[in-house]
């Protein structure tokens, strides 16, 4: 069968009724932001920060040089509820969602892949991050078809390899499935060690005008109005501090860009 495109979206889960989550707090875990009295999923933005996907962004970069259609649901800062990104991840033909659990909210957002996969029962569901490798038990074998271990640049190209030619995406490295009750692994590969080597996000797929401070940006020169985006410089920390779980994600090896 001869290799062909894909349909990919990126999603960034809304936070589940009565809560708001910071997903890219505690290393990639995520944090519990302000209570919240929603009664469906979204997002208070005025109560707490969403900060851009900048890992999904570059690795739709990626995608994009290899030929494959990307799209980004950041449904946290769009405030969106559980039917609107349903209706979103069906309208599309995609043929892989990659979203990561976080967790605070971890059953609220498999229920939420859940809904999107009685939707879409032919789409590949795929979960990442740090709370998905640590315990891969609690998200497979319900609407989560994989689990993404290593760093999204370097597996999600070669998922997408697999997938296109049609091959057993249990061989593709960094791969967690659940087979026969169990965890099923493969070996990830090394982690990107040149950061430069990494493209920039694609930011076309970022509806830039939504990322502005709603007075719970905590950076310098921030103010309630202002438009922000953010960079990432390094990635790794060689301090093993009991209580930080930053190194589960990105490894103890300190790497920065030139």
């Amino acid at each position: 069968m001869g290799e062909s495109r894909l349909k990919v979206l990126f999603l960034n889960i809304p936070s589940p009724p009565r809560k708001n989550v910071e997903r890219d707090f505690a290393g990639g875990f995520g944090v519990p932001g302000a209570p919240s009295r929603r009664r469906r999923y979204g997002h208070d933005l005025e109560k707490s920060v969403v900060l851009p996907p900048l890992f999904e962004g570059i690795t739709a970069s990626l995608l994009r040089k290899a030929g494959h259609e990307v799209a980004l649901l950041d449904a946290q800062i769009r405030d969106m509820d559980l039917p609107s990104v349903v209706r979103f991840a069906s309208s599309g033909g995609y043929d892989l969602l990659l979203a990561r659990p976080s967790l605070p909210s971890f059953r609220e957002d498999i229920h939420l892949l859940a809904s999107v996969k009685s939707s879409c029962p032919d789409m590949l569901i795929a979960a990442w991050g740090a709370f998905s490798t640590t315990k891969p038990q609690l998200v497979l074998g319900g609407p989560v078809d994989l689990v993404i271990s290593g760093e999204l640049e370097s597996v999600v190209p070669m998922l997408c390899e697999h997938v296109s030619n049609g091959r057993d995406v249990s061989s593709c490295p960094g791969v967690m499935v659940e087979k026969n009750g169990q965890v099923s692994s493969t070996k990830p590969p090394p982690i990107v060690k040149d950061l430069d080597s990494l493209p920039y996000p694609l930011y076309e797929i970022f509806d830039m005008r939504r990322y502005y401070d709603h007075g719970k940006v905590e950076m310098e020169r921030a103010s309630p109005g202002r438009r922000f985006f953010t960079i990432q410089s390094s990635r790794g920390c060689p301090f093993a501090c009991w209580y930080c779980p930053y190194i589960v994600e990105f490894g103890p090896k300190w790497r920065a860009m030139s």
